[in-house]
């Protein structure tokens, strides 16, 4: 099938493009404390430790805020999926 392979292509980047905008809104719903936790712990990959003392809060702390944070962009996550279900 000629053809098939770049439609494929077309329908994985438009997917791909739809999960990061999905992403971006949820992203954008959570605390500012809540992204900057995330953005520490897994866009710059630092560790518990060095997080926690720039927070000045004990590593066990800021693991429940991390859960919490994550927790929080799973939900917004499904809503964000489901306002663009919604519009289309």
């Amino acid at each position: 099938m000629v053809g098939s392979s770049s439609m494929t292509a077309a329908g994985g980047a438009r997917g791909g493009m739809l999960r990061a905008l999905v992403a971006q809104r949820a992203f954008r719903q959570l605390s500012a404390d809540d992204r900057r936790v995330l953005i520490e712990l897994y866009y710059r990959g630092r560790s518990v430790s060095e997080v926690a003392r720039t927070l000045k809060i004990t590593e066990k702390a800021l693991e429940l805020r991390a859960y919490h944070a994550m927790h929080a962009l799973h939900a917004a996550i499904g809503s964000a999926r489901s306002q663009l279900d919604e519009a289309g």
